[in-house]
């Protein structure tokens, strides 16, 4: 993308430089360096701040980019059938890959097959479909979209997309500003010489325009393939992912978008918005179709077409159902290579583990994770302590901070919250949190400040609460001022040193005996050339320090991490298990690495028969 910018801010900044020329009458001004080198510097400054405006306005990450094309938030929506079934695809494909459950949003007025998930992390990514992805796709056609949208997160392409975007606009503005004036005065009563200002300028950016097109179109159709492939691997099935796109390629409407913006999102869409190769940002429905069925028939969209009206889904009637958590298991044994092998890349056996998980859960808890009134006490209930006498100072707390209502209704969820096994607190927290995020900023500051003291209300934090805080923190630091001096590194810690206290934290937590614990630290310390020493000696301020090696190591490149998350991952299986706080401590540091983890498969067991939720 680099490359191509530079090509292009060269041919613009060389057509504009010989038109003034030209213009001026002076060609021979452009055998003076300075000229070129003011030139440049005028219009690169120009374009750079245009880039930077563009990139700051979407700085709410994919919430903004879904606002802007005009669509509705649907997570505290759940009385539609087809928000619901929306919501249980979503929100399991988030159990299953570790991210955090993005923000869900409709196209309401869009009658086309179409998705995105936009955002510039994983904490602010959005997830939006039109209706028409709604009525016309089955839920195995839909959880295939979803599916890809997922891979665009994991894959990174979420940042590349918004950045490709602010990019496009710097070097397309000129273009945009002389239609804009062309347009305005074409209205106006003396209006033809702001016509003519504006052809001019509009012929200045017409070559970005041109260029940017020509960008979008090279980049996004091998991140298209990518996401394909990478959702087949994700569901197990590309029967779901290739019905979807038969029905784009068979259907009238296709995946045309008709809003005014759609075209500057293109790039960011499951379908394509033209059918011009030169500038198509996706590859040919009908290759992605044969890349995903070999045996693929041209003729069979025909057949589709005639039965359009036939396949469409208005009336869900497909039966609620509930889903027990038997316990654990560890049939086969953990390896290290297997579970680093998933981060990142959960496969379909994650997908299935979601959906048990998710419909584990009982239904006042979900409904009250969807609720922008309850979903507060469902946070408290989560935090409130097992200890009666730790609980009743937390409540005492609690009273003079929030509503008598949101205590009681926190009381009520309580019994339910406790019944929780420990494989089920986070997935529920996660997917509580797209509505929190619905709160103002100085409302999620008061209750990420309200969890902070429930939890010392014991003078103590343990994982699963450090877990909880930080996961709330990451998910709505992009929305809000949670960013918590804590979180910035100390002056005096370096990598090494930031290596060895989070490597002492995942020893001293997964293994309470002295001994096993230095073999855990060492065996992961032989992974990092860093350390010297393999000496373990256990932390007592651990949050202070797993803040601090977190803040600093998150900065790392790809290849750091995946040699750090080796030695985690082999440090905490020196015994050949998992518990439940290692693997809710690991998730975190993988959140904050931006290495999402999967539920580790070995850890679940579900009764078995149970149709999964519409």
């Amino acid at each position: 993308m680099l490359v191509l910018f530079a090509l292009s801010l060269v041919l613009i900044v060389v057509f504009i430089t010989v038109a003034l020329a030209l213009l001026s009458g002076d060609v021979q001004v452009l055998r003076q360096a300075e000229v070129w080198l003011v030139s440049t510097g005028v219009i690169g400054t120009f374009i750079g701040l245009a880039s930077a405006y563009r990139i700051i306005g979407l700085r709410d990450g994919g919430g903004a980019v879904a606002h802007a094309l005009g669509a509705t938030q649907v997570n505290h929506h759940a009385a539609d059938p087809h928000y619901r079934r929306l919501l249980n695809v979503v929100e399991e494909m988030a159990i299953a890959s570790g991210v955090p459950c993005p923000e869900i949003f409709v196209l309401e007025d869009e009658d086309g097959i179409n998705a995105f998930a936009a955002g510039f992390s994983q904490s602010d990514a959005a997830v939006a479909v039109t209706r028409g992805a709604l009525m016309k796709l089955s839920r195995d056609e839909l959880q295939g979209v979803i599916a890809h949208e997922f891979s665009h997160v994991l894959n990174g392409d979420m940042r590349l997309n918004i950045r490709l975007v602010g990019v496009l606009f710097g070097i397309s503005v000129l273009g945009l500003i002389g239609y804009k004036l062309m347009r305005a005065g074409g209205r106006s009563r003396d209006g033809m010489s702001v016509v003519a200002i504006g052809a001019v300028v509009a012929g200045f950016g017409y070559l970005g325009l041109l260029c940017g097109r020509l960008i979008k179109a090279h980049i996004s159709r091998s991140r298209e393939f990518l996401a394909d492939a990478s959702a087949v691997q994700f569901t197990r099935s590309s029967s779901g992912l290739a019905g979807a796109l038969k029905k784009i390629a068979g259907f009238q409407a296709g995946s045309l978008l008709t809003h005014r913006e759609s075209e500057e999102y293109a790039h960011m869409l499951f379908g394509s918005l033209q059918t011009k190769r030169l500038f198509d940002t996706h590859p040919d429905v009908r290759e992605r179709i044969r890349r995903l069925e070999p045996s693929f028939d041209p003729s069979t969209l025909q057949m589709l077409a005639a039965n359009e009206t036939k396949l469409r889904f208005d009336h869900l009637d497909e039966p609620s159902s509930a889903m027990a958590l038997l316990g654990t298991t560890q049939s086969e044994p953990l390896r290290t290579d297997m579970l680093l092998a998933q981060i990142a890349t959960p496969e379909a056996a994650h997908v299935r583990v979601a959906e048990g998980i998710h419909r584990s859960l009982d239904t006042k808890l979900m409904d009250a994770a969807h609720d922008r009134e309850a979903v507060e006490a469902l946070l408290l209930a989560l935090a409130l302590s097992g200890d009666p006498g730790v609980r009743e100072r937390q409540l005492q707390i609690t009273a003079a901070r929030v509503s008598e209502v949101t205590v009681q209704c926190a009381l009520q969820l309580l019994p339910l919250v406790q019944a929780l096994k420990p494989q089920q607190r986070l997935p529920l927290a996660c997917v509580a949190f797209p509505t929190i995020k619905l709160r103002s900023a100085s409302t999620l500051q008061q209750l990420f400040d309200l969890l902070h003291d429930l939890a010392l209300a014991d003078a103590s934090l343990d994982v699963f609460e450090y877990c909880l805080l930080r996961l709330l923190w990451q998910s709505c630091c992009n929305s809000s001022p949670l960013r918590r001096a804590s979180s910035a590194s100390s002056p005096g810690v370096d990598v090494a040193t930031a290596e060895r206290m989070l490597l002492t934290i995942v020893a001293q937590f997964g293994h309470a005996d002295d001994a096993i614990a230095q073999q855990a630290y060492a065996r992961g310390a032989a992974r990092l050339p860093r350390l010297t020493s393999a000496q373990f000696t256990r932390i007592d301020s651990w949050v202070d320090a797993l803040d601090t090696s977190l803040a600093l190591l998150s900065r790392q490149d790809l290849v750091s991490k995946r040699r750090l998350l080796h030695a985690l991952l082999d440090s905490a299986l020196c015994d050949q298990s998992l518990g439940a706080s290692e693997c809710e401590l690991l998730r975190v540091v993988c959140a904050f690495l931006q290495c999402p983890m999967p539920p580790v498969l070995q850890l679940f067991e579900f009764e078995p028969g149970i149709a999964v939720r519409p």
